[in-house]
């Protein structure tokens, strides 16, 4: 069996049932509950994701923000970019981090990565090393669908619903300027609070169109 699932058609309430499915586990092995901002770190540690912070090469199609290495479970993060050195500076750090956690969850047959650990441990004769490809993906619509999976369940993780129920009431959500004090509060970017709130048709699909989109891309190493 490979370590990359096959290719699923996933649903947007199936991520994010998946999404919270994790903040559940998570709550129930705490003595208290998660608080909001998310620290997307814990997250991945929970799950037995290591993290490592390198200079990561720019290739032809832009600036790399994190790696990861399904087999040695580890996360690299591009410790050149400003964004990902603060975790408070706009929210793209969690973003990046969470999208990471959303192909590990979503497109990693994790009982696989286990089992490979546990043989190489034991040197069982006959391994075969696991060899890892650089797969570096698309956000645009014409791209792996895997990778808009990724950023959802990254986008569900961060602002779940009932935790965006439980402020709205606090500002206007067609206030750019209430949006801003919002996305403050869930430590999140503009434009994926934005994104968001539109999915969930809480505001109006033509409000806001600018984002601060980012060039910045995840690359992934399976």
């Amino acid at each position: 069996m490979s370590i990359i699932k096959p290719y699923t058609f996933l649903s947007k309430s199936e991520i994010e049932f998946k999404a919270n499915e994790v903040i559940k586990k998570i709550e129930s092995s705490r003595d208290s509950s998660l608080t909001w901002p998310l620290d997307t770190m814990d997250v991945a540690e929970y799950l037995g994701l290591d993290f490592d912070f390198e200079s990561i090469p720019s290739d032809s199609e832009g600036v790399v923000a994190a790696m990861i290495f399904p087999t040695k479970k580890l996360i690299i993060i591009n410790q050149d970019l400003e964004s990902m050195s603060d975790p408070g500076q706009n929210g793209f750090r969690e973003s990046t981090i969470g999208h990471e956690i959303g192909h590990w969850i979503l497109h990693i047959n994790i009982d696989e990565v286990e089992g490979n650990a546990k043989q190489q441990e034991l040197n069982f004769s006959g391994i075969t090393q696991i060899e890892e490809s650089f797969l570096c993906r698309s956000l645009d619509e014409n791209g792996d669908w895997r990778e808009w999976q990724a950023q959802y369940f990254s986008s569900c993780l961060l602002m779940p619903r009932y935790v965006l129920e439980k402020i709205r009431s606090k500002y206007n959500l067609n206030s750019l300027k209430d949006l801003y004090g919002m996305k403050d509060e869930m430590g999140v970017t503009i434009s994926n609070l934005i994104h968001r709130l539109k999915d969930l048709d809480w505001i109006d699909n033509t409000l806001f169109q600018k984002s601060d989109k980012s060039p910045i891309k995840q690359s992934h190493l399976f």
